[in-house]
């Protein structure tokens, strides 16, 4: 698993933190991007130009999956997380017992999922694939997103 990370974030910056896999080529496993102004509130008030919060982002074992702890909330730019899988998605399991019958129709049907209640999710609107490898989405909340096709 990569390491969690933590950075800041402010409304006149944007911000992007590439999480690797500790491997020998520093496989990317997930990108999260903060565009400028993205920040609506922070701790339940409008940021000011030189207000920025903490963003605290640690990746979830056995899953394409992260837990994002920010106390703010997003605008229409909202942020963005990516998840790469190309070197570690292993859609043979995936597959078992649901309704793809390839590994290229499952990587098809992937989308970005967040934790709406304690193992409740549902998926994120304008969320997919993001290219080759790749699945992703904009960010409408903080907490528990992961990369996932419907069963």
């Amino acid at each position: 698993m990569p390491a969690g990370i933590q950075f800041y974030v402010s409304n006149p910056r944007g911000a992007t933190r590439t999480l690797a896999h500790p491997d020998a080529f520093n496989t990317t496993f997930a990108r999260v991007s903060f565009p400028v102004g993205s920040l609506t509130s922070i701790a339940g008030r409008t940021p000011g130009p030189d207000d920025s919060v903490l963003v605290t982002i640690q990746p979830q074992a056995g899953v394409y999956g992260l837990i994002l702890l920010v106390d703010a909330t997003f605008s229409a730019s909202a942020p963005t997380v990516t998840f790469f899988y190309g070197r570690y998605g292993d859609f043979s399991a995936s597959r078992a017992g649901t309704r793809y019958a390839s590994s290229a129709e499952f990587a098809q049907a992937l989308g970005l999922w967040r934790e709406e209640l304690l193992d409740r999710f549902a998926p994120v609107l304008g969320s997919g694939s993001a290219g080759t490898d790749a699945v992703g989405g904009p960010i409408t909340a903080t907490g528990n997103l992961l990369a996932a096709a419907p069963r």
